[in-house]
């Protein structure tokens, strides 16, 4: 700080340029200072929200499989199957015949879909797409299905089957396409793993006994 004359003669203390500089660095300082918190707490509710958004989705697509599932139906040529596709990330390939699939598109519904869940891994990241393909069974040969993503950030995708009462569960299977109910498993259980950020994803899992499957 520094005395310099006034206007009318009398002494006169100011700031000089370094001094204000100094002045504005500190206060600035203090302002970050006090900011870093409600950062932090902003980014973690964000992150909170996210891993919330990820399971209520995750437990969404398992409501689907399962609907989907009890409306399971033996189709002549139309396998029934749970084939092993782990390759970068733990992986099944599900494929049945339904009553009740949910619809993709607009337009009419046939009253047998058949439906096909994989996944996708996606490049550079330890998550995938969880992708479903659906196509009416009447459909001719060569009829391309529709597609939808029904699930991002999928770490696993895993169906095992329960082929009769007493039986293993079998990660493998496949039957049904001599078009006999009794050919159906008893019952199938779908893992979803989701990345929510932590280090070992949480999966999310539903048994579902089928209908017409077989009583034994």
């Amino acid at each position: 700080m520094r005395t310099v004359a006034g206007p009318f003669g009398r002494n006169q203390s100011g700031l000089t340029l370094l001094e204000v500089l100094v002045a504005l660095s500190i206060a600035a300082i203090v302002a970050i200072a006090q900011a870093a918190p409600f950062r932090r707490a902003i980014a973690a509710r964000d992150r909170a929200e996210e891993a919330l958004e990820q399971t209520t989705s995750a437990r969404v697509a398992l409501a689907r499989i399962a609907e989907e599932l009890t409306g399971a139906t033996a189709r002549k040529g139309r396998r029934f199957s749970v084939v092993d596709r782990t390759l970068d990330l733990p992986a099944s390939e599900l494929s049945f015949a339904t009553t009740a699939a949910q619809r993709l598109g607009s337009g009419p519904r046939d009253p047998v879909e058949i439906v096909r869940y994989r996944l996708v891994p996606d490049a550079g990241r330890r998550s995938g797409r969880l992708v479903k393909e659906q196509l009416a069974s009447v459909a001719p040969d060569g009829t391309p299905p529709a597609q939808a993503v029904v699930l991002d950030g999928v770490t696993s995708f895993q169906a095992r089957v329960l082929a009769s009462q007493g039986a293993d569960w079998a990660p493998a299977w496949t039957g049904g396409d001599a078009g006999k109910t009794e050919d159906l498993p008893r019952a199938v259980e779908v893992e979803i793993g989701v990345d929510e950020g932590e280090a070992t994803p949480t999966p999310y899992r539903v048994a579902v006994t089928l209908p017409m499957g077989p009583r034994r």
